[in-house]
């Protein structure tokens, strides 16, 4: 046995020479995607600091371009060659409804109702029968649409916001039709010169209105029109640039309108958060434009971007204290989502919320478990927006744009790809029972005259 030496007796083994200390490994560098999320202080978002979680199926984002160059707000020009072999794809068939989709509403607005009409029945209607827009009048825009090509206001000016958002809603899905296919399809250049001359007149009357302001953005069509300008840039002169952005910046809240950053922490729990998502989407779409005051009072680069990290750090207490670890929601289904589509457009400015482990047991975790094998969600507990009322199917739906974006970001994760399938893909078939194609399903994956805009986020996720 290993003999001891008593502690009371003085070892004569001489004592090993100190280990010199490990070198200390240089510093990382912070990814560029969490730059922005790795300054916040405790000041600012609480005791909950960033944990960063980057699971392994995440998508790497590009990072946005340099100010000036558009489009910015989702994805940069060498994005484009990519989205547009995606949607040409002949042997996706969710590629090919999307752009039948597109059809229907790019030419309910250039061209009108009887136009859409005559258009053929497999474009006009889904594999099921059922058309493609449940409003075809509401999306009749061509009136007020070819007036803002003459210069002429007449019609969108007595219109409802409804009729208007439904008009800056396809206005920006055409502006992307524009951007993905230049220099492939004949008629961009034709299509994108109407459009400009549209937004043109558009912001030019608006400007004038003395009802138009951050609390009447609808007059104007909302962050619909910021998407617009976004995609439409590179088409526009230097004036209907200069107008356009004029006008969006007017709609854009000022700090002291979005009280989520402005209030403690923890105590930002409310989905007001997400859905006034409208205000960083004006933001991005005219960071680094301005080129000296605009006419609200005094934008500038510099303020516009100490306003995103302030709303960015709203979005992250609301991602921390908003929802619990498990990926359900503090305010309940019912009311709550997290907008993840907004979410791609972060990333790409250092804010990349994807890693933040609410956001991921929510994807992973939450919805899952929500999600019914036919599309719908349970019924839920909350009175105020919770289930529906289908005796069987309970009937409540959740949002498109988070699914879509967390696909987007999630790409070959199970139960993103669960939910995903049951949501977005719609299977049908013929009066056998034969299976016959996916879709997307029409009714969630849309243009709204609300402020989302989920056909526009399927087209370009």
């Amino acid at each position: 046995a290993p003999s001891v030496v008593p502690s009371s007796t003085p070892s004569t083994v001489p004592s090993a020479a100190p280990t010199a200390p490990e070198p200390t490994p240089p510093p990382t560098e912070t990814p560029w995607d969490i730059v922005g999320i790795m300054s916040f202080t405790q000041d600012e978002v609480g005791p909950r600091m960033p944990q960063i979680v980057r699971d392994e199926g995440l998508r790497a984002f590009t990072e946005v371009p340099p100010a000036g160059v558009h489009p910015r707000i989702f994805f940069g020009p060498d994005d484009i060659p990519d989205i547009r072999t995606r949607l040409s794809n002949a042997n996706s068939p969710m590629a090919v409804e999307a752009m039948k989709q597109l059809e229907v509403y790019t030419r309910s607005m250039r061209l009108g109702r009887q136009s859409y009409e005559t258009l053929p029945l497999d474009v006009r209607k889904l594999p099921s029968g059922k058309k493609r827009i449940s409003n075809p009048g509401l999306f009749d825009t061509s009136v007020s649409f070819n007036e803002l090509v003459s210069g002429v206001t007449t019609t969108v000016a007595s219109q409802t916001h409804t009729h208007r958002l439904a008009l800056s809603g396809v206005m920006a899905v055409e502006a992307f039709y524009c951007i993905i296919f230049k220099d492939v399809h004949d008629d961009v250049t034709q299509r994108a010169s109407d459009l400009a001359a549209a937004m043109d007149t558009w912001a030019q009357w608006s400007v004038t209105q003395p009802s138009f302001d951050y609390n009447n953005r609808d007059l104007m069509g909302g962050q619909h029109f910021a998407f617009a300008y976004d995609l439409l840039f590179d088409f526009m002169s230097t004036d209907q640039q200069a107008n356009t952005r004029a006008a969006i910046a007017m709609m854009i809240w000022p700090e002291s309108q979005f009280k989520a950053q402005l209030i403690t922490p923890h105590a930002v729990q409310s989905n007001w958060v997400t859905l006034n998502s409208f205000v960083s989407a004006m933001v991005m779409a005219i960071e680094g434009d301005i080129v000296g005051p605009v006419a609200d009072g005094d934008w500038t680069n510099n303020r516009l971007s100490e306003y995103y990290h302030q709303i960015m750090i709203a979005n992250y207490n609301f991602l921390s204290y908003g929802w619990y670890s498990s990926g359900a929601p503090y305010e309940g289904m019912g009311k709550n989502y997290q907008y993840n589509v907004m979410m791609v457009a972060y990333a790409k400015r250092g804010y990349n919320f994807f890693t933040h482990p609410h956001v991921q047991a929510y994807a992973f975790d939450f919805l899952i478990a929500q999600m019914q094998p036919f599309g719908h969600y349970i019924t839920t507990y909350d009175a105020l927006g919770g289930g529906g009322f289908d005796p069987v199917v309970g009937g409540h739906e959740h949002k498109a744009v988070d699914i879509i974006a967390l696909k987007h970001a999630f790409p070959t994760h199970p139960a993103v790809n669960f939910a995903y399938r049951n949501f977005i893909e719609t299977p049908y078939s013929n009066s056998n029972g034969d299976f016959i194609q996916l879709s997307i399903d029409a009714d969630k994956v849309s243009v709204r005259s609300t402020y989302e805009n989920s056909y526009l986020s399927f087209l370009i996720m």
